[in-house]
């Protein structure tokens, strides 16, 4: 009996070691980092000992001066004011320019008569001499439009096609009508010295008028020839001269209105460079069309 309660106190005295050695093992609890119970102070740790309440990184440990801490901002009490501007302005101007000038012009003073022309009242029926005021054959001075003129270069007042500019041109129904054939007739008719067989084939070509009635018909004198075409019309002056006459009478007895225009030819700078036989654009400008439109009345 002794024994067994010696026993039970060696298991109690053991079961009390074991407890008090468990006790010293167990962790000490974490005190709270919050706020502190009223009445209580805080206990100020050593600045070794406490813990650190920034984040554990790798690396040296800056010390708490010299960490960087975030900007405490107060509060605005005021609202933000922006900086003043000043009122924006109107973008800045060029200094005044003068307007971009034309290139120079001839003044009116000076423009040509010829502009104001309307063409639509008159064609010109006839041979390359008429032709080349308008365009086409060798040279295209575009003096006058091409619907304002019916002629072939070459023409003759016996060949077929001067019957067909004829037509054209009375078709046209304009109220004047300017007729200049001869040079080529005297040249290449088998009968050039027959005065009475041009004035024939001229005078086919002219009635033809009649189908625009109310027209007037201007006839221009055949220009003789100068020095330079007396090889290619040689011996044609006098015959020149002749049709001259007899057209001049022709046209009197049948109402056409007989034009000399032998006042033109001043002298050899007025024909074409190298040609001779044709006129320069400049004589045509000059000389020849304003001489004819205000025969006609289309100038002053």
């Amino acid at each position: 009996m002794k024994k067994a309660i010696l026993i039970i106190e060696g298991i109690i005295a053991a079961i009390a070691v074991i407890a008090v050695v468990v006790v010293l093992l167990l962790p000490e609890p974490e005190k709270p980092s919050g706020k502190t119970e009223p009445g209580t102070e805080e206990t100020t740790e050593s600045l070794t000992e406490a813990p650190s309440r920034e984040p554990v990184t790798e690396g040296p440990q800056e010390s708490l001066t010299d960490a960087p801490t975030d900007p405490v901002t107060d509060p605005p009490t005021e609202p933000p004011t922006v900086p003043p501007t000043e009122p924006p302005t109107a973008p800045p101007t060029q200094p005044p320019t003068a307007p971009p000038t034309q290139p120079p012009t001839d003044p009116p003073a000076t423009a040509s008569p010829l502009d104001s022309v309307d063409y639509s009242r008159i064609v010109f029926v006839g041979d390359s001499r008429t032709k080349t005021m308008a365009s086409g054959g060798s040279y295209e001075f575009r003096l006058v439009p091409d619907d304002s003129v019916s002629a072939t270069w070459g023409g003759t007042l016996y060949d077929e096609k001067a019957l067909q500019d004829v037509t054209a041109a009375v078709s046209k129904k304009r109220p004047v009508m300017v007729f200049w054939y001869g040079i080529n007739d005297v040249q290449m008719h088998p009968d050039r010295d027959n005065v009475d067989i041009f004035i024939a084939n001229y005078d086919k070509l002219l009635s033809m008028t009649k189908e625009n009635p109310g027209c007037t018909v201007y006839v221009l004198s055949i220009l003789t020839t100068t020095i330079y075409e007396r090889d290619y019309y040689e011996g044609q002056n006098e015959n020149i001269r002749r049709y001259n006459e007899a057209l001049s009478q022709y046209c009197a007895a049948h109402g056409y209105v007989y034009v000399d225009i032998s006042a033109l030819l001043s002298g050899d700078d007025c024909f074409y460079p190298g040609d001779n036989i044709h006129f320069s654009e400049a004589w045509y400008r000059e000389r020849f069309l304003p001489t004819v439109l205000k025969r006609t009345g289309f100038l002053k």
